[in-house]
């Protein structure tokens, strides 16, 4: 019987009420600032790589892999400044709910998983007992990433 599943009474089951939640302004401000500082630092490290990839520290660091994980940094950043955008219209709220948390988890994977790669090629070389082999390139890691 409903009364021993639901003791209190059956449940409503119109539509939902949609009730907008906006972030207050000076929270807004803050978070746009310091998302927009750190693009201007990603753009600032991005163009250092550029500059400098020809020399010995750089190309060790791989310039490479370095594009991957900034471009996963300003994703990331980008998705901080949509997660505080008010919205007023449904159609507006549906693209940013939808849009939050694909930027957030592409530039999150990219940055942090190329971060695990260049690791991960690390642990390789020094467990590897035979040196003579092959190592890892570059576009090994950057195709693991980015599958």
């Amino acid at each position: 019987s409903d009364s021993t599943v639901w003791p209190e009474e059956i449940p409503y089951d119109g539509h939902p009420d949609n009730e907008t939640v906006s972030v207050l302004l000076p929270v807004t401000i803050i978070y746009t600032t310091l998302s927009f500082c750190g693009l201007v630092f990603a753009v600032a490290c991005l163009i250092f790589n550029l500059i400098y990839r020809k020399q010995k520290l750089i190309r060790l660091t791989s310039p490479k892999l370095n594009y991957l994980i900034i471009t996963g940094a300003v994703i990331m950043y980008i998705s901080a400044m949509v997660h505080v955008i008010p919205s007023y219209k449904e159609e507006t709220e549906t693209i940013l709910c939808n849009l939050r948390p694909r930027l957030f988890s592409i530039g999150y994977s990219l940055c942090f998983g190329t971060i695990l790669a260049k690791m991960w090629r690390v642990y390789y070389i020094f467990t590897n007992p035979t040196p003579k082999q092959k190592t890892v390139k570059d576009w090994h890691l950057g195709i693991m990433v980015l599958c």
